[in-house]
Formats: structure tokens, C-alpha cells, sequence
């Protein structure tokens, strides 16, 4: 069974502790797909490095959870009016994991935020927020099993597993904005309004997905997408054969 590492993010608990915890929903699909799912608590401090390594030595697989949004800093440009909130020490945390799992070549698996923490790792930019010339992007912040708009998929494995196109749910307000130079030869799902709304790299062992199908239990396409997650090796060797 494939250990699966699942990151966290800070809250306050009902008696005012500083805690560290995670939806439901991302240990589910997981457990769903066949993997177990290993919770990793955000680390703090000048040894990160050494213990990211450990954890991606000890660990098969990374899921990158959603969340805050990413310290703009990060991708090289200062915080705008409409920017929410964001958590450094987190974002220094996954950074190191994420360098940590693709130095032992592991595969890694980004929603949302995950998405977005992954592609400022490897050199790409953020869009700090949503305006309103992205007025097709419906936002279904108060109905997240639903979905609200259709994507458009170019690539093989990623056409042979969704089709042309299919609808996802969508409740975020950042999106990549300048794809990670690595990232640029990937398969991708595309909005109507031309938002990367999901990417398959299996070369690098990469998905990332905008929207959250950790949400969606029902639909075929989540199934399909951990499926996926769980099983590089065997969708690779179809597409050489």
C-alpha cells in the first residue's frame, strides 16, 4: 500500500491551541484510491530542509491541499489590495517538501493552492486575484459538490481518460498566471476563459488540478484523476506503448 503524505494547514482549536488539520475529503479519495494517507504536520525552523527529505524518503507520494493563498513574494511581486490572506510558514514548508519529493523523483499532486504552491516552487507566477474579465469562471463557493463550468483537455493520457472536455466545481480566487518553465511541456485542461485548470506532467511525475475533486466523491473524472495519482508508472508505460 502506498504511503501518501497529506499537508496540513494552521487553525486555532476551539480551546485557543495553534493546531494543524486538514478537510476530510483529501484522506477519503486517498483511502478510496488504495493509498494510505500519512498526515504531515507543518514544520517550522532552521532544520525544514533535513526533515522534508526525511518525510519524502519515508513516503511514497505528496498530495498539496488547499488553503491560504501564496505569499506573493514567493513569484517575485508585492501583495495587492485584493491578495487574501497567506501563511509563510506553511509556504516555506511545502516548498521544501515539494523540492524534497521531486529530488527522489516522487509523484506529487497539487489542488488548488497545492497547484499553485507547486507551479511558484518550480518558477511560475500567480494571478493574486480574480477580476471581473474572468466573469465566466463561475464560483461555486456555497455549492462545492456541484460543478460549475466545463474545462477543454489537450493530451493523450489526459483525453483518454476524460475525454475532449468535462465540468468541475470551482470556488477559488487566484489562478496561475505564468506556467513554471518545467511545466510548459505538460498536458493541460484549459477554462473557457483560458485558465489552466489542470495539468499532467508524466515526466516529472506532476498533477495539478484548480478546482477540487476531493469535493466531488461521485463524479467518474475524480475517481479517474487518483486513479491516475496512484498509478504513474502504469499510465507512463501506456503512453510509450
Amino acid at each position: 500500500m502506498k504511503k501518501v503524505g497529506i499537508t496540513l494547514h494552521h487553525y486555532k482549536s476551539n480551546l485557543g491551541f495553534d493546531s494543524n488539520g486538514v478537510n476530510k475529503q483529501y484522506h477519503e479519495r486517498i483511502s478510496e484510491s488504495g493509498g494510505l494517507p500519512v498526515l504531515i504536520p507543518i514544520h517550522e525552523g532552521e532544520n525544514i530542509s533535513d526533515l522534508a527529505i526525511d518525510y519524502a524518503e519515508n513516503l511514497d507520494m505528496l498530495l498539496l491541499t488547499g488553503g491560504s493563498d501564496i505569499t506573493p513574494y514567493l513569484y517575485g511581486e508585492n501583495i495587492e489590495k485584493d491578495c487574501g490572506d497567506f501563511d509563510v510558514d506553511r509556504d516555506t514548508w511545502e516548498l521544501a517538501l515539494i523540492h524534497s519529493f521531486m529530488k527522489l523523483s516522487k509523484p506529487i499532486m497539487g489542488i488548488c493552492r497545492g497547484f499553485q504552491i507547486l507551479n511558484v516552487a518550480l518558477g511560475g507566477t500567480l494571478r493574486q486575484d480574480l477580476d471581473k474579465s474572468f466573469n465566466k469562471h463561475w464560483h461555486n463557493l456555497d455549492r462545492p459538490h456541484q460543478t460549475g463550468h466545463r474545462v477543454s483537455i489537450s493530451g493523450k493520457t489526459l483525453e483518454m481518460l476524460f475525454g475532449k472536455s468535462y465540468w468541475v466545481n470551482s470556488f477559488h480566487h487566484q489562478s496561475i498566471d505564468e506556467i513554471a518553465p518545467v511545466l510548459e511541456d505538460s498536458e493541460f485542461a484549459l477554462t473557457d476563459d483560458l485558465l489552466i485548470e489542470m495539468l499532467y506532467n508524466p515526466k516529472l511525475k506532476i498533477i495539478g488540478v484548480q478546482y477540487h475533486p476531493e469535493m466531488m466523491p461521485k463524479e467518474k473524472e475524480t475517481k479517474l484523476l487518483f486513479e491516475l495519482f496512484m498509478n504513474f508508472e502504469k499510465y507512463k508505460l501506456e503512453e510509450v506503448s
